[in-house]
């Protein structure tokens, strides 16, 4: 009989031990960090899915690495910081379950010319696509902030669309965007940070959307190179 109590009470001390390690486990199997990222593109070559197991790829996950092609399940959330700097990506879609990318994640990916950037990103953070290859991209209502130097010297950046919900564009965000010709400032964009639109050879014209209740728009004279010229002011009601 204490042979069968005994052997019962381990037998529950197995189970409650394996009920506390599974969301441990579960916690780890969730972040995609750079052995994973190894681990994927061993098993995958350099054009990976990764599994929706995953909610976070972590800082660094394939900074640096040969990775040409990648599909990001609608289970993650979050991007680290430079988790796929310096790669050979050359385009990605960034799904609408993602919500936060971190600084530099994007950046120095000269052969990236397209992205879709989901709708729940609120934040283009500091130095994103610093250096990419993109040539045209579309900023979602979603976004609120273009951080310092998120399109930094994207040099073939021919095409911009800013959505209408920005309201910050920080210093240097466009700085060396030798293609762009002409922007248009969405009338919810209250701050343009220094040199934001600064070493622009080929912008000559620049439209700049304003509430009537604002009045004149604000001196954004830092944030433009000497003779751009603001080629009309759109007063919205």
């Amino acid at each position: 009989m204490k042979t069968k109590e005994l052997s019962a009470i381990h037998l529950n001390g197995i189970i409650i031990l394996f009920l506390i390690l599974i969301p441990i486990i579960n916690t780890y199997a969730e972040v995609l960090d750079a052995d994973a990222a190894a681990i994927l593109i061993a098993d995958q070559g350099n054009e990976v899915v990764i599994p929706n197991t995953y909610t976070t790829i972590s800082h660094n996950a394939f900074l640096g690495s040969g990775l040409t092609s990648v599909i990001i399940p609608d289970s993650v959330t979050t991007i680290g910081v430079g988790a796929f700097a310096n790669t050979q990506l050359s385009s990605v879609e960034i799904p609408d379950s993602v919500t936060t990318i971190g600084d530099y994640a994007f950046s120095s990916c000269s052969d990236l010319t397209a992205v879709t950037i989901g709708i729940l990103v609120t934040t283009i953070s500091y130095a994103t696509f610093l250096g990419s290859g993109l040539t045209s991209v579309i900023i979602p209502d979603s976004v609120t902030t273009i951080g310092s130097r998120a399109f930094y010297d994207c040099a073939d950046l021919t095409a911009i669309i800013i959505g209408n919900s920005v309201t910050t564009i920080s210093d240097q965000a466009f700085l060396g965007c030798d293609s762009l010709t002409s922007v248009e400032i969405p009338d919810s964009v209250t701050f343009i940070g220094d040199g934001a639109f600064f070493d622009l050879s080929s912008l000559t014209a620049v439209t700049i959307q304003v509430s009537e209740e604002v009045g004149n728009y604000p001196d954004f004279s830092a944030s433009f190179d000497d003779g751009v010229v603001f080629l009309s002011l759109i007063h919205i009601s």
